[in-house]
């Protein structure tokens, strides 16, 4: 016989691990930290956002990114690559 875990316990366990998800893509990122999640300079990162390469808005002056448009863009790239990779 399987010992399954208090309901309460489950759910609750549950919630939590959403509750994080959620969180992570409602993340907004700064400059530096898309850099580093793209693997490229800030540089690179910053005249993308500039020429709206990138999806990013500005606060206060200073540049800002969601996380899940960010990982959307990501999507959209790798499938544009596909579309015009030799067959």
């Amino acid at each position: 016989m399987i010992n399954l875990p208090d309901s309460a316990f489950f759910w609750n366990l549950l919630l939590t691990d959403v509750q994080k998800f959620r969180s992570m893509l409602d993340e907004i990122l700064t400059l530096p930290e898309v850099a580093r999640l793209l693997k490229v300079a800030e540089k690179t990162v910053y005249a993308m956002a500039k020429r709206a390469q990138l999806p990013a808005f500005k606060v206060g002056g200073q540049w800002r990114f969601k996380r899940v448009d960010l990982d959307q863009w990501v999507e959209d790239q790798k499938a544009a690559q596909r579309k015009g990779a030799p067959k």
